[in-house]
C-alpha cells in the first residue's frame, strides 16, 4: 500500500458546493467522490475535475441498503492506505494536505490523525456556541480502522483505532471550517432528514417510554446548554442557535412520538369525527 491519502466525497444534490469543495482538494493523491443519486448535476461536475465517480442509492444510514459493502469494495480496490473524509459542508485549508502527509510519514503505525475543526453554525464559531471554538475529528483514517459495524454515518465514532494523534500545526488556521445552517431551507431540510435517521435508531432501543423520555431530555439539554455555555452572551445569535438546535431535538421527539401506530390512532378518530361522530 502507499502512504498517499484518497480523499472521499459523500455527495448528494451539491452543484452549487461541489466545485469548490473539489479545487480545495486538488493537491491530494486521490479524490473519489461517493454519489448517492443526485438528481442535479454533481455527478457530471465530479467527472469534468477527474474525479472516480461510484453512484450509490440514496441513504444515511448503511443500515437502510447494501452501501456499506460497495463503499467497502471500492475502498478495497484504492492503492492508498489512507483515506480522508469530506462533504461539502467543509472548506480545507490550502495547506492542510502537506501538514497530514507530513504526520503520516513522520509516525510509523498510525491509524487515524484527529484534524483541527472550526465548526460555523449560521455564520460564526464561539467559544459560547454548542459547537464551541474548535474541535478534533478523525477525519483522516487508514481504511482498515473503519468500523464497519457503525450503521449511522451522523451519530456515531468514525474509527476503531488504537494508536492516533493530534494535528496541531504552528498556524491555528490551518484547519477544517464546517460551515454548516447556510439558510433556513437548508436547516429545515437536513435537521428533518437527520432527525428522521437518529428516530429510527432511537426506535431499536427500549420500549417506547423509554426512547420517547431520551428524546425529551435531548430537548432540555439544549435549553441546559444554552444557559451553561452562556450562549446568551451570543444575543441574537444565540438566540437563533437555540432555536435551531431546538427544532432538531423537537423534529427528532415528533418523528419518534408520530410512529405508525400513533399516526393510525390519530387517523381513526379524525374519521370518526368526518364521519359525523363527534361523541
Amino acid at each position: 500500500m502507499k502512504k498517499g491519502i484518497t480523499a472521499y466525497v459523500w455527495c448528494y444534490n451539491e452543484e452549487k458546493r461541489l466545485p469548490v469543495t473539489l479545487k480545495a482538494l486538488a493537491g491530494f493523491d486521490e479524490i473519489i467522490v461517493l454519489d448517492k443519486s443526485s438528481t442535479d448535476s454533481s455527478r457530471e461536475i465530479a467527472e469534468k475535475f477527474g474525479c472516480r465517480v461510484f453512484k450509490l442509492d440514496y441513504f444515511d444510514s448503511f443500515a437502510e441498503t447494501d452501501a456499506a459493502e460497495k463503499v467497502r469494495k471500492i475502498w478495497d480496490s484504492r492503492e492508498n492506505d489512507w483515506m480522508f473524509e469530506v462533504t461539502c459542508s467543509d472548506v480545507y485549508h490550502p495547506k492542510l494536505y502537506a501538514c497530514m502527509s507530513e504526520v503520516i510519514n513522520r509516525e510509523e503505525d498510525l491509524e487515524a490523525v484527529y484534524i483541527p475543526l472550526y465548526r460555523y453554525s449560521m455564520g460564526f464559531v464561539s467559544k459560547y456556541s454548542t459547537y464551541g471554538a474548535i474541535s478534533y475529528q478523525a477525519k483522516l483514517f487508514k481504511k482498515q480502522s473503519y468500523d464497519w459495524t457503525i450503521t449511522n454515518l451522523h451519530l456515531n465514532p468514525l474509527v476503531n483505532a488504537t494508536k492516533i494523534t493530534y494535528l496541531k500545526p504552528n498556524d491555528p488556521k490551518i484547519a477544517i471550517y464546517h460551515l454548516t445552517h447556510e439558510n433556513l431551507d437548508m436547516v429545515m431540510e437536513r435537521h428533518l432528514r437527520y432527525a428522521k435517521v437518529e428516530a429510527e435508531a432511537d426506535h431499536k432501543v427500549g420500549t417506547r417510554d423509554e426512547y420517547l423520555e431520551r428524546s425529551w431530555r435531548s430537548v432540555l439539554r439544549v435549553v441546559k446548554n444554552y444557559i451553561k455555555l452562556r450562549t446568551f452572551k451570543l444575543g441574537n445569535k444565540g438566540r437563533a442557535q437555540l432555536c435551531m438546535l431546538l427544532m432538531y431535538r423537537c423534529a427528532n421527539f415528533l418523528d419518534l412520538y408520530l410512529d405508525v401506530d400513533e399516526e393510525r390512532n390519530i387517523h381513526e378518530i379524525y374519521e370518526k369525527i368526518r364521519n359525523g361522530d363527534f361523541g
